[in-house]
């Protein structure tokens, strides 16, 4: 089983579409007549079920596996290979977004600066650009143990994760080293990987946001209980 089969597997009870009303609701508060978006660090495009029906939508990821799988769920819409740090195309969006706290993986401060920048770079003047945190320093718990169990006809997957944190070069990391356990009717396969995720505060969104030209709306609760940082372009 690829990566991007496994992710759609681990994450297919995640209510995606219950996510995109939500998302839609917020681009209609703040940009009523938004009709384009592109959302970086797509994933397998699941956002996008919901979404391509009320905006033309084009998604972007650095993992040329997702945008396989992606592509093959969504043939209607256009998916490119980039990365958010940087991240150019030739064209602005009434709404770029950035969920699943993929904004974690730019890991220090510099970079998240550097990669909401390159992100508004591609929001059209009074568009808004949205961003799922990762979790912050201070609710981030070492230690604990997360467990997921799917099963279906053809396939068991087993994944256990645990959480560590570090610090380097005065950066405040997340470390996620996940195990999985995955067999079907012929074999079982083992294999491990991790996942480091930059730690930052609300205040470094926001300075960053700032810094980027929004003027940022903050909506505590969000998608999954990490809030949402949205921001309306001002020129």
């Amino acid at each position: 089983m690829d990566k991007a089969a496994r992710y759609d597997l681990i994450y297919r009870s995640k209510d995606y579409d219950h996510e995109a009303k939500l998302i839609d609701g917020l681009i209609r508060q703040y940009q009523p007549n938004a009709t384009s978006l592109l959302d970086v660090a797509c994933g397998t495009g699941s956002h996008l079920h919901y979404l391509k029906a009320h905006y033309q939508c084009k998604g972007v990821d650095i993992d040329p596996e997702m945008l396989t799988l992606a592509k093959q769920k969504h043939p209607d819409v256009p998916f490119y290979e980039g990365d958010m740090l940087s991240l150019y195309m030739a064209e602005r969006f009434d709404v770029v977004m950035c969920l699943f706290s993929a904004i974690g993986y730019v890991k220090t401060p510099t970079n998240l600066q550097r990669a909401i920048k390159t992100m508004g770079q591609h929001v059209a003047r009074r568009g808004v650009l949205i961003v799922e945190p990762w979790i912050t320093p201070q609710n981030f718990r070492t230690g604990d143990k997360g467990l997921t169990v799917v099963e279906t006809p053809e396939v068991n997957v087993v994944r256990m994760n645990t959480s560590k944190r570090r610090i380097e070069d005065g950066n405040d990391i997340s470390r996620l080293e996940m195990h999985y356990m995955i067999g079907d009717a012929d074999v079982i396969e083992t294999f491990s990987e991790t996942h480091e995720l930059g730690l930052f505060s609300n205040e470094m969104y926001a300075q960053a946001f700032s810094a980027a030209g929004f003027e940022l709306k903050l909506d505590h609760n969000g998608l999954a209980g990490r809030g949402l940082f949205v921001g309306v372009k001002q020129n």
